[in-house]
């Protein structure tokens, strides 16, 4: 049986347990500083930066629980099929979401655009992985492929924030 051991699976829920209480963190600053010109002041932002930060954080968070809900289905499957498949486009994910931060960070919007750009290819992939008769991988591919549209969201709204 293909699984994740449990100290990789205690290390991911651990990471997503660091994903939620960052969301909650900028949710409670979204919030505060909705109607505080003085919260935005001293985070030397505006409502809409506020707004497109807030939602880049909500797409963070639904990715993590997507990739936790994938490995808590890997280990509940007696069979695991195409494990090459989905280890390669977990990797792809990774690399997007690596690639999308750091051309936000290093103000590159055609790094971001190409990332962006990957979506349909992506979607191709994980729909063919999904025609699977194993169950488990169907059902992963079609976490990978809402955890694809979530990239898809962020490189939007970084691109948004970029402006």
């Amino acid at each position: 049986k293909d699984s994740v051991s449990n100290r990789e699976l205690k290390e991911i829920y651990k990471i997503d347990g660091d994903i939620n209480r960052l969301y909650f963190l900028i949710n409670r600053i979204f919030i505060k500083g909705l109607n505080n010109p003085g919260v935005l002041a001293s985070l030397k932002t505006n409502n809409i930066k506020l707004l497109d930060s807030w939602q880049i954080a909500v797409n963070i968070e639904e990715i993590g629980d997507a990739l936790k809900r994938s490995c808590k289905i890997i280990n509940q499957s007696e069979q695991f099929k195409e494990r090459k498949k989905i280890l390669d486009l977990f990797l792809e994910i990774k690399r997007i979401y690596f690639e999308l931060m750091s051309s936000y960070y290093t103000k590159n919007p055609d790094g971001i655009m190409k990332a962006s750009l990957l979506k349909d290819e992506r979607f191709k992939e994980c729909d063919l992985i999904a025609m699977s008769k194993d169950p488990a991988t169907a059902k992963i591919a079609e976490k990978f492929k809402h955890i694809f549209s979530r990239l898809n969201v962020i490189s939007k709204l970084l691109l948004y924030t970029l402006r």
